[in-house]
């Protein structure tokens, strides 16, 4: 998960300075490959040590991204994601994954 984090924040951060078609592929292709394999991850570890705040935190940061994505309230007039969501969309992601680390690392509240 490390790799895939490290590798999606370059493509966001350099997608989001040149706005490249190409890069915005790359960039989309990990955010589904880090997701789908975080979800995977966190569901294994509820799995195998039962739940614990911090996986619980991951699997609403999970729906509420989708949320986000989904629902036409939090889109601008052109169907984009509003900007202040977007902004929410990277912040939610990153505690996901920080929750992630901390929820399977066998030190999350129980």
């Amino acid at each position: 998960m490390g790799s895939f984090s490290a590798i999606l924040t370059g493509t966001t951060v350099v997608y989001h300075a040149t706005h490249s078609s190409r890069l915005r592929a790359a960039d989309v292709f990990m955010v589904w490959l880090t997701g789908i394999t975080g979800l995977i991850q966190c569901v294994a570890a509820i799995v195998r040590n039962g739940p614990n705040i911090y996986l619980i935190l991951v699997l609403l940061g999970i729906a509420s991204v989708n949320a986000i994505n989904l629902c036409p309230g939090f889109q601008d007039r052109n169907g984009c994601i509003a900007l202040q969501w977007h902004l929410a969309v990277h912040a939610l992601t990153t505690v996901s994954l920080t929750c992630l680390a901390l929820g399977d690392g066998g030190d999350g509240w129980t």
